[in-house]
């Protein structure tokens, strides 16, 4: 009976925590997005995605500007996305939320850099 009370508190903890970690996330990742402006003065392109943060693109670049590649990954196991330029600004970095479907509410709403 008590676990009948109890866990479906856990369980939403859980959902709000990990919608907080991807806000966390992006904001980290948004902010390597800008370092690499600054040193290289273009963002990445859609085409060369996140990945161009923890892969060199060629012999001057300066990078990396992600640790590790783990760190593109979002709470939910799947890779955050990207695109550049993007209708709020010269990019965006997203996730999918739970669901992985565009749009939704709870842990399953997006976050989003913009």
């Amino acid at each position: 009976m008590i676990a009948s009370l109890v866990t479906p508190q856990v369980l939403g903890y859980l959902g709000r925590a990990k919608g907080e970690t991807a806000r966390i996330q992006v904001k980290n990742i948004a902010q390597s997005v800008e370092l690499y402006y600054l040193d290289l003065g273009v963002y990445p392109t859609s085409d060369q995605g996140l990945a161009t943060l923890v892969q060199p693109t060629g012999p001057a670049w300066p990078g990396p500007y992600v640790r590790d590649a783990r760190g593109l990954t979002d709470p939910w196991g799947r890779a955050y996305l990207y695109r550049s330029p993007s209708s709020q600004g010269p990019y965006e970095v997203y996730s999918l939320g739970s669901d992985g479907q565009v749009g939704g509410t709870g842990d399953a709403a997006d976050v989003a850099s913009q």
